[in-house]
């Protein structure tokens, strides 16, 4: 993807296993990647409406999820995000880029080194509001 965006509204993605960042998703702006992935300095986008994404585990950053860099946004309006484990940060997420959590649940998330549920790296900042389970 050359830029653009990923919107979620349903469905359930659950047990995926990766050696690095982002067990489930990785949203980044460079060629590396699982699901969504664009040329650098392009925004890429990720929305979560609905749906699960649950059990992601890696051996880097964000279980579940990771926005690997400034770049990359993400945006939580509704789903689940649950059970991720992460042998560094953010079990369920970790976030580099701009994040807002406006609805939602985001819970059960392990990690060896700094947030359990979510991570928010240096470059990345996170707004919360709405209805939103933490």
């Amino acid at each position: 993807m050359n830029g653009g965006a990923l919107n979620i509204y349903g469905g359930t993605y659950k047990n995926p296993k990766k050696d690095a960042t982002g067990g489930a998703i990785i949203v980044v702006s460079n060629d590396s990647g699982n699901v969504v992935e664009s040329s650098p300095k392009k925004t890429t986008t990720f929305n979560l409406y609905a749906g699960t994404l649950s059990g992601g585990a890696t051996s880097g950053n964000g279980g579940t999820l990771a926005t690997f860099t400034s770049q990359c946004v993400f945006n939580m309006y509704g789903g689940s995000v649950i059970g991720g484990s992460a042998d560094k940060n953010g079990g369920c997420m970790s976030l580099n880029g701009p994040s807002a959590i406006l609805g939602g649940t985001v819970t059960g998330g392990t990690a060896l080194q700094n947030g359990q549920d979510i991570s928010v790296r240096s470059s990345g900042n996170l707004t919360l509001g709405g209805d939103v389970t933490i």
